[in-house]
């Protein structure tokens, strides 16, 4: 009856929702938010594995899943799961409302954060902006997203390792 119906509708929402790798929310449910974030002061992060092909050429797809999926237990440490969105391949969003600073995003990350692939430091990269009232959200994403190729170019890399 009714009952089965409301739970099957609730488990399609949940799978349409999010990513079946990370258990993370994907794009589909970010651009169901989108309008809660237009009236309010956020702070937007791009965060990605960096050389993540080579992950997945050197040790496999399965293995490149478990990085992800470990990446994304990481990301659940440090911040709230409605907060984060897994954007596409190996990058990662953050939308944090509220008057929160970019740099706290890499301080709240970076504190304990370490995973070990087969003894190979993996690294990735955080590009983090504010974004006011009427700011543009596209915009500021791809801000956060020029931000963090920018710190890909300095190879100075927020550590992060895989056993």
């Amino acid at each position: 009856g009714r009952n089965k119906a409301n739970m099957l509708n609730d488990a399609l929402e949940i799978i349409a929702n999010h990513d079946s790798t990370t258990r993370l929310q994907n794009r589909y449910a970010l651009n169901q938010r989108i309008p809660d974030y237009l009236n309010t002061d956020i702070c937007i992060a791009m965060i990605d594995i960096n050389s993540f092909k080579e992950i997945n050429d050197t040790y496999g797809h399965r293995a490149g899943d478990d990085a992800l999926a470990v990446f994304a237990g990481l990301l659940l440490e440090c911040f709230d799961h409605d907060d984060i969105y897994r954007y596409g391949g190996d990058e990662f969003l953050l939308y944090i409302e509220g008057d929160v600073e970019p740099r706290s995003i890499y301080d709240r990350f970076i504190e304990e954060r370490s995973m070990t692939l087969r003894r190979n430091a993996v690294t990735y990269s955080i590009g983090a902006v504010k974004a006011k009232k009427d700011d543009n959200l596209y915009k500021a994403v791809n801000h956060a997203d020029e931000a963090m190729y920018a710190v890909k170019q300095t190879n100075k890399n927020n550590f992060c390792f895989f056993e």
